[in-house]
């Protein structure tokens, strides 16, 4: 049986995460009040090593993530996206994105790409006019709801996106 720790119930309070962290390591506490023993806290299993996981980093999507955030904004970005700002500052660290929002991410970029190309139309502003083709919503307003590369509203956009970047062009 491992020895038992003394920790003061005034302790425990202050410092729970590292006596819980400690009970994970197969620590067990003899909790006190006052001096006096009134309570025990022991792990009900011994783990060696608390699971770890981790996620290889990839390079292609922090760098996508970061460039669309530049050009979007971070707000908009995480807009189109439906992620946090949170997530979406991970994905910047790590490259990693769930596998849903990936193929969003994947389409976006495409869209972006296309605006650049068709005669350096600025994707920004663009996202942010009413279009009579979208029933005078914005592609941002339209893609606010989750949605699918292969949706209905985004590959009207991408044709809008077409449109627009061969009459720039006239």
């Amino acid at each position: 049986m491992p020895q038992l720790q003394r920790i003061d119930l005034h302790h425990l309070r202050r410092s729970w995460y590292d006596v819980l962290t400690g009970v994970t390591h197969g620590q067990s506490y003899l909790i006190t009040r006052r001096g006096t023993p009134f309570a025990q806290l022991q792990p009900l299993e011994h783990h060696e090593q608390p699971p770890q996981i981790t996620v290889p980093y990839d390079d292609a999507i922090s760098t996508t993530v970061h460039r669309l955030a530049h050009e979007l904004t971070p707000a908009t970005l995480t807009t189109l996206l439906g992620i946090t700002d949170v997530l979406l500052d991970a994905a910047i660290q790590t490259g990693y994105l769930p596998t849903d929002v990936l193929s969003r991410l994947d389409a976006l970029d495409d869209l972006i790409t296309l605006l650049g190309r068709q005669h350096s139309l600025t994707p920004h502003p663009w996202l942010h006019l009413p279009r009579r083709e979208l029933q005078h919503r914005t592609p941002l307003q339209l893609l606010q709801v989750s949605w699918a590369p292969d949706s209905a509203g985004f590959l009207a956009i991408k044709r809008l996106a077409l449109r627009d970047g061969m009459s720039a062009g006239s």
